[in-house]
């Protein structure tokens, strides 16, 4: 009975965890879709170029090509 009971606490802990992470991720896409276009089009304001920007956002926010560039199309999209 032991066993069983160890088990479903491993369950429900891993069930925790597996939702903190995805609430984390989910907290992360809606800062980013709102913050991101503002800082891209002050970026975009004060001269730096296209690359520039999504090299930035590659490196600084550890994001993928694609996302970079679908965050800095929402931005041009935006102004």
């Amino acid at each position: 009975m032991e066993l069983a009971g160890t088990f479903w606490q491993e369950i429900a802990k891993t069930s925790e965890e597996l939702g903190i992470k995805k609430g984390r991720e989910e907290g992360r896409e809606k800062s980013y879709i709102t913050l991101v276009p503002i800082f891209v089009q002050k970026l975009t304001e004060d001269g730096y170029t296209q690359d520039e920007i999504i090299s930035y956002l590659e490196t600084k926010l550890a994001l993928s090509e694609e996302a970079a560039q679908k965050y800095y199309q929402l931005a041009i999209t935006k102004a």
